[in-house]
Order: structure tokens, then sequence, then C-alpha cells
């Protein structure tokens, strides 16, 4: 158990870092993938509701701090997302590819309209003004990029699940 909490820290440290060294190049117009947001919605689908809460709000937090803008507001946002698309996620056969692919472009949406609505009740500029061709090119971006992370999230679980030993090319989960 505590050793997953440590791998999962470690890949929100990592997504952190690649967020703000490497996706700034990717970045076209005002479009850029959230990689923060694809490692929640990814951990959400595989761990839980709990765990996605859990990196949420670290990866949040996260982007809070290095926003400069005011704390608090990614937090909420991506922990409350990141939390409901797990919930909606144990609903539906996760493994079926289209999942993951659909949570990351619906979780896109629902950052975007949940901190813009954060934003206009703070009394804080918000975005609303975004939402149109931005959001939508940024939730393919993100919808991809979650339908990738999502089969290494999973081998990820494997590896923790009942303390066993993870066989490659099996579905993940299954142990000898």
């Amino acid at each position: 158990m505590q050793l997953r909490v440590w791998a999962l820290a470690g890949l929100v440290v990592l997504a952190t870092v690649l967020q703000t060294s490497l996706v700034p190049f990717l970045q076209v117009s005002e479009v850029r993938p959230d990689l923060l947001l694809v490692l929640s919605l990814a951990v959400g689908l595989t761990f839980g509701p709990r765990e996605a809460g859990w990196i949420g709000a670290a990866a949040g937090l996260c982007e809070d701090f290095l926003s400069g803008r005011q704390v608090g507001l990614f937090t909420a946002s991506l922990a409350l997302v990141s939390y409901l698309m797990a919930l909606a996620g144990q609903k539906v056969y996760r493994e079926h590819v289209a999942v993951p692919v659909m949570a990351g472009f619906v979780g896109t949406w629902m950052l975007h309209v949940v901190e813009a609505t954060l934003s206009l009740v703070g009394g804080i500029d918000s975005n609303w003004h975004l939402m149109g061709l931005p959001t939508l090119l940024e939730a393919g971006a993100n919808a991809v990029l979650t339908g990738l992370a999502y089969g290494p999230v999973r081998r990820l679980e494997g590896l923790f699940s009942r303390g066993g030993r993870y066989v490659a090319g099996r579905r993940p989960g299954a142990w000898l």
C-alpha cells in the first residue's frame, strides 16, 4: 500500500515536471494537453474514486503552485472532476478502449466548466470565452493521451494488487 502511494506521488511529480517543461513547447495557439488531468483520470479509472480524488487534489495543488494564480482553484476543480469521472467509470466496462478516451474528452470539458464556475463564484476573471474550439481541441488531445496512459497505469495497478506478481500479456489483475 505504501509503495503504491509513493509510486502515484512519483507519477504526479513526473507529470508536473513534464507539464511545465515539455508541454509548453507542444502548445498550439491556446491549446495544450493537460498531463495532470490525464494522469488523474487514468488513476481514477484504474484505482477508483478515492484515489482519483487524492491524486486530483495533489495534481491540482501542484498546478496551483506553478500557475501563480489563486491557490485552491485547480485543486478543487481537478479533485472534483477526477472523483466524478472515477465514479462514472465504475458503472461501465473499463477495459473497453473507448472508456478512457471518452473519460479524457468529457473530463476536459468538465474541468473547464468547473474551473470557470468556481472562478465566477469567487469573483475571479473566468475563462468562459475559451469554452469553444480551444477546449474542443484540448479535449481531443487529452482524450488521446488518456487512452494511451490508461494501459501503463493499469499495469501499475496490477503490480500493486494483492501483493502478487503481474503476468505480462494477460489482462491487468491476472495473477499466477
